[in-house]
């Protein structure tokens, strides 16, 4: 009977994928992988930072609700105020994406445009479960306790302005 043996990484990328095994390779697909779990979190993290706020959010709750092993959170992110800050900073590439596709469209007169944004956002909010905005629950949580915030959180109401 012949034996069974493990293919090595190098095979398995070629036997399944058609790819000789490179280093570079490797990179790509581990990017590639980094990203479809970061988009498919990013959901859930803004849900509990807005469900929790920041003080109370735990990290451990974090990695388990994200099912995200503590090694990759710390990869990603220095620390609980690195996570909400780019957290915030996806929040806000979500926002500018709506703002620009409301208030760009030329169909519409310009303050339907404003309250077609407003419909639009209070919409996906009730549908993501969301409670409010990211921005006013950290804004009232943490302006007066950290600068840091406070500065990024007038940055990102300045921006939208």
């Amino acid at each position: 009977m012949e034996r069974l043996r493990t293919l090595s990484e190098a095979e398995c990328y070629e036997r399944c994928y058609g790819w000789r095994h490179t280093e570079d390779t490797v990179k790509v697909l581990y990017r590639e992988a980094d990203l479809r779990a970061e988009q498919s979190d990013v959901g859930e993290r803004l849900r509990m930072l807005l469900e929790q706020g920041y003080n109370s959010l735990g990290i451990q709750a974090l990695l388990t609700a994200t099912e995200t092993p503590k090694g990759s959170f710390y990869h990603h992110f220095k620390d609980k105020e690195d996570f909400a800050l780019q957290v915030i900073d996806r929040y806000m590439l979500d926002v500018h994406a709506s703002l620009d596709a409301c208030l760009g469209d030329a169909a519409r007169p310009p303050l339907d445009r404003v309250r077609h944004f407003f419909a639009t956002t209070h919409q996906s909010y009730r549908e993501a479960g969301y409670m409010g905005c990211l921005l006013g629950g950290l804004g009232q949580e943490l302006s007066g306790v950290s600068e840091l915030f406070r500065r990024k959180i007038e940055k990102c109401f300045a921006a939208i302005a």
